[in-house]
């Protein structure tokens, strides 16, 4: 199975890489949408385990935030799965520090997207990931809260 990840997130890399070379040859209207394919094709190949490409990650989706044409749901996801990739990488069990910094993070999300048309679905998909990683009795104050 793991070859087969590397397979796939090397196929995403070289077809990101497509995608840039397109923008680049070509900067029409459609390029905007050529770098927001390269960006999910990077992000894939990141979880898919290729680390190599995880600073470029960081680096385009520095840039798409920074974008202002980019919809309030849109920059909600980006940081939504910002957050969410500190989750990826790491064993079932997590530490009371790493919980903490998640909380952290999911209450700015909801402090700077309280009106979302995406936040109530991602709330209840944080939920599951955490109740999956995080034995009942470690997530007792996370029981309850919206």
């Amino acid at each position: 199975m793991a070859a087969f990840q590397k397979q796939q997130g090397d196929l995403a890399a070289r077809t990101a890489d497509q995608a840039k070379a397109f923008y680049t040859k070509f900067p029409t209207r459609e390029a905007s949408d050529a770098r927001k394919v390269e960006f999910d094709l990077i992000n894939l190949t990141v979880q898919m385990g290729n680390t190599n490409r995880a600073e470029q990650l960081e680096v385009m989706e520095q840039a798409l935030l920074k974008d202002p044409t980019l919809s309030e749901d849109d920059r909600l996801e980006l940081r939504r799965q910002k957050l969410m990739r500190t989750l990826e990488g790491r064993s079932d069990d997590i530490d009371p520090a790493t919980l903490g910094e998640l909380e952290k993070g999911v209450r700015a999300l909801q402090q700077d997207f309280p009106t979302g048309r995406k936040s109530r679905p991602w709330r209840c998909r944080w939920r599951k990931a955490c109740s999956r990683r995080v034995s009942r009795q470690e997530a007792g104050p996370w029981r309850g809260r919206s």
